[in-house]
């Protein structure tokens, strides 16, 4: 595999070469830019079926590679099988065609990230090879205090988290889907309810650091899923399938042994049949959400669902149209989600005034009365990097390879690891289509779980010095 590895690298390196170099001359005339698109294709294509068969169409960095094709190039996919709509046609926020060279440039930039990211997942690939059980933690395997702890966490909190999030639910229902980003924050909680979801997401990394087994892990799993699916009721479609994911990527890990026992074929199964369930599932949420009737023709569904997880590249195509238009920004986009001061979660002209988000920002600039009403473009860990410039898009997808390669030791991830496998796993399968580093609130709660981890730790250790 060492030899597909490096072809692999290669190959994403000379095709991003290849579309600098058209770029930056100026070659890139008008047409319908087909041969252009079936070797974006072609090169994603070989680097999606290379991860597959090394993880057996199940690991993270597989994975990583399917969201990546769904967020970032979905609408080049439906072009080339003779849609009628052309990926350089916008027509989301705001109607307007992209020019040649922006189209050049923007291919350019996809085909690099995806090169940085195989780059720096295969460069530091010998990770993968290290041996954790040696280290320090290897004693939290078998310490249930842990695992039971993380657990009464999750089952304290897991009643009321559960119960806001039905309640966000049905107001929701009753005021429509943009209510979540314009109305959300009047409903009005008992104290009680403050910090219960952020509390079980504690909770579940507390869990997960005593690598648990059997029932107990089945009942921690299951708990983070109906939870989950709560949150996903709301109307985000990715959330249920993440989590899924997510769980299947856990017990993956800690039955390794097993797995690497079913076949590669077997495995393909199982992702075409998740593909299957995420489009159903999907299509569901987006009727609920927009209260709208849906084709259920299989052709339909597949194009609708193709087409509408497809923005991300609008969100490129409006920074390469209108980057230089937006307004000044304190912090560089790709920071934004690291800002505790201004963050926050609603839509007005006050955030776009503190934050400087690339999704707000951009989707105000298009349409200000559809941003307004809650409309948002999202944002995209390619994009962010890109208003940094191409060297720094080439290193921050090196990096997120090299992330890809750390959580990726199979079978032989540390306790800690696995503790903060769901956080960082969450973050890097919905990078395509979000901020390229993790929320400053999710590194909060991987911190307050390491230090409930070390209190834990410590407290027993004192206990058993005291009883020598």
């Amino acid at each position: 595999m060492a030899g597909a590895n490096a072809f692999c690298c290669a190959l994403l390196l000379l095709v991003s070469l290849f579309f600098g170099l058209i770029h930056w001359l100026g070659f890139g005339g008008a047409g319908r830019f087909l041969w252009e698109a079936w070797l974006v294709v072609t090169a994603y294509a070989f680097a999606l079926f290379n991860a597959g068969y090394r993880e057996r169409f199940l690991g993270l960095h597989f994975l990583f590679l399917v969201c990546f094709g769904i967020f970032l190039l979905s609408r080049i996919f439906l072009y080339l099988l003779a849609d009628d709509v052309p990926f350089w046609f916008v027509s989301n926020y705001q109607n307007y065609v992209l020019a040649p060279d922006e189209i050049i440039s923007i291919l350019f930039k996809l085909v690099l990230s995806l090169a940085g990211v195989e780059f720096g997942y295969f460069l530091f690939g010998s990770r993968r090879k290290v041996d954790f059980s040696q280290t320090h933690f290897s004693n939290l395997s078998s310490d249930r205090m842990v695992g039971q702890f993380g657990l009464l966490i999750m089952l304290l909190c897991f009643p009321f988290a559960v119960a806001k999030r039905l309640t966000q639910m049905q107001y929701v229902r009753e005021n429509g889907y943009v209510s979540l980003y314009t109305t959300m924050s009047s409903i009005e909680f008992p104290w009680y309810f403050s910090g219960v979801g952020a509390f079980f997401s504690i909770g579940f990394v507390v869990f997960l650091f005593s690598r648990p087994r059997g029932l107990l892990l089945g009942l921690g799993l299951a708990l983070y899923l109906v939870y989950s699916g709560a949150t996903s009721s709301l109307g985000s479609r990715n959330q249920l399938f993440l989590s899924l994911i997510i769980c299947a990527l856990i017990v993956k890990n800690l039955y390794a042994s097993w797995f690497r026992k079913i076949p590669r074929l077997v495995g393909l199964g199982a992702v075409v049949f998740g593909f299957a369930f995420l489009l159903c599932v999907a299509q569901f949420a987006e009727s609920m959400r927009d209260r709208k009737s849906i084709s259920t023709e299989p052709a339909a569904m597949v194009r609708n669902f193709f087409y509408s997880q497809g923005t991300s590249i609008e969100v490129l195509a409006g920074l390469e149209r209108f980057g230089s238009q937006l307004p000044g920004k304190t912090l560089p986009f790709a920071f934004d989600s690291l800002d505790f001061v201004s963050l926050s979660g609603t839509q007005s002209v006050q955030v776009i005034e503190e934050r400087s988000a690339l999704g707000h920002q951009l989707s105000y600039h298009l349409n200000p009365e559809k941003y307004l009403s809650g409309g948002n473009l999202g944002t995209s860990f390619v994009a962010e990097l890109a208003d940094l410039g191409i060297l720094a898009l080439f290193a921050g997808s090196v990096a997120i390879g090299y992330l890809l390669a750390f959580f990726s030791v199979e079978g032989r991830l540390s306790a800690l690891q696995i503790g903060m496998f769901p956080v960082f796993a969450r973050w890097l399968l919905i990078s395509p289509r979000g901020s390229f580093l993790p929320s400053y609130v999710d590194l909060l709660q991987v911190l307050v779980a390491l230090s409930l981890l070390s209190f834990i730790l410590l407290f027993r250790y004192s206990c058993a010095s005291r009883w020598k």
